[in-house]
């Protein structure tokens, strides 16, 4: 392991030492009880492990477990609306967001914009451990149908509120 060090899968610190005394290991700031060397260590987290010899000396790493994809919310995949949404992620580790309208790349789409347009999307987000998460959605149309006189007077529309004494 290297100080630093983002994994997108487990770890597994060893150490060729034979005179170890203590080894520390602490996951977003808390301690991990029972830990030894040697152990997997899997779970999405920032770590800090400190291992100490008899002599009193000791060695920190610090290493980052990114082995989750992106959550998303505020649409899901397969979602047909006609309603804007608004696409966003409690995850502070994405590195990349994409977005495409009907094939074409929206350019400088970043996450929480609002979508409005009605079209076939994909979104595309990426963290930092280089797990993805892909969202297909469409937001249909969003114009109200229009009625149309189609049987005297071909192509007039129907206004609101108004009405006839014969067929329309």
């Amino acid at each position: 392991m290297t100080p630093g060090q983002l994994s997108n899968t487990g770890v597994t610190p060893t150490s060729t030492a034979t005179d170890i005394e203590t080894v520390s290991l602490t996951k977003d700031g808390v301690v991990v009880a029972g830990y030894a060397l040697g152990q997997v260590i899997k779970d999405s987290g920032t770590y800090v492990l400190v291992v100490t010899d008899q002599a009193g000396n000791a060695t920190t790493v610090q290493f980052t477990i990114e082995s989750n994809a992106p959550v998303v919310n505020g649409v899901t995949d397969g979602q047909l609306t006609n309603a804007s949404v608004t696409p966003t992620s409690p995850d502070t580790d994405i590195e990349t967001v994409s977005l495409t309208r009907d094939g074409v790349a929206v350019a400088g789409y970043m996450m929480g914009q609002t979508i409005s347009d009605s079209g076939a999307y994909v979104l595309v987000v990426t963290n930092h451990g280089g797990h993805t998460t892909i969202v297909h959605f469409t937001i249909g149309d969003r114009a109200a149908p229009i009625i149309l006189n189609t049987m005297y007077n071909a192509g007039l529309e129907v206004p609101d509120g108004h009405w006839f004494n014969d067929r329309i």
